[in-house]
């Protein structure tokens, strides 16, 4: 905030915001890019589900799809492969805390192998959907065979997905805020006194409009100054208030500058011919 004019009946004061604002915009935007990484968490929580469909071509060939499901809607399918024999392959795993065993279903071609399913710590389950696979293949007077392997519930994905979206809705909330305030706040200001008019002319300058106010200094007004709060770090906050004689009240924040402060309220005070009272 700078007096780029000033004389006996004139004084303008000139704000420009523009430069610390776009450093505000570029400093901000990765942090946007934070608030998405909930949302793959999500995607990767979403309930998930494999479907075996067999169908008997011969009483030895069996002709079968795996389709995968992501909250009940199809998301990709398999080409057909002649499964001949299905089976657990138990496997041992461990992380900080503890080791544990983990099951995976395995169905054979005469020439490979590929996975039915994801792998998970329910051994009951997949030996039994394996069971059901092989007695299928075992019975040539059984045409068809339907079997479906759940690799992520929606009671288990709930509460991923819940703190997955309070988070997201936490921290954009608060980058929006700010995106928002800074947006759509006045970019560049200039408070133009003209003593022989009688008149305060504040425009303000938006990303997309201008906005221009007069203010009658007719009467009797008063200006204050005002440094009876502190910031977080216990330094003295500057303020002039310029109160007139109609009722509006035009703040001006300084911060931490005191000098600029006393600067700004002497010559509004000498233009004006006011006492610049301290609160």
């Amino acid at each position: 905030m700078n007096i780029i004019q000033k004389t006996s009946d004139r004084l303008i004061i000139h704000e420009n915001k523009t430069i610390v604002n776009i450093f505000m915009f570029a400093f901000l935007t990765p942090f946007l890019f934070i608030g998405l990484i909930p949302l793959v968490g999500i995607l990767a929580s979403l309930p998930r589900q494999q479907r075996l469909n067999c169908q008997r071509i011969e009483p030895t060939q069996v002709d079968c799809r795996v389709e995968k499901y992501v909250i009940g809607i199809k998301s990709s399918e398999i080409t057909s492969i002649q499964v001949t024999a299905s089976e657990v392959i138990e496997q041992e795993e461990s992380n900080d805390d503890d080791t544990y065993k983990v099951y995976q279903i395995k169905l054979y071609t005469k020439t490979q192998s590929s996975d039915f399913g994801e792998t998970t710590t329910n051994e009951a389950e997949t030996r039994a959907i394996a069971k059901q696979i092989n007695t299928f293949l075992a019975n040539p007077q059984q045409q068809t065979f339907q079997g479906s392997k759940v690799d992520q519930s929606l009671t288990e994905a709930g509460g991923e997905i819940i703190s997955s979206l309070f988070f997201a809705t936490f921290w954009n909330g608060i980058v929006g805020w700010i995106f928002w305030s800074i947006l759509f706040s006045a970019w560049v200001e200039n408070w133009d006194f003209d003593k022989t008019q009688h008149q305060l002319k504040v425009t303000q300058w938006f990303l997309i409009k201008r906005k221009t106010k007069e203010h009658s200094l007719l009467g009797q007004n008063s200006l204050k100054f005002d440094d009876s709060k502190t910031d977080s770090d216990n330094d003295t906050l500057y303020k002039l208030n310029l109160i007139l004689n109609f009722g509006e009240t035009i703040i001006w924040d300084l911060g931490t500058n005191k000098k600029k402060a006393e600067e700004l309220g002497n010559a509004i005070a000498q233009l004006l011919s006011l006492k610049l009272e301290k609160v």
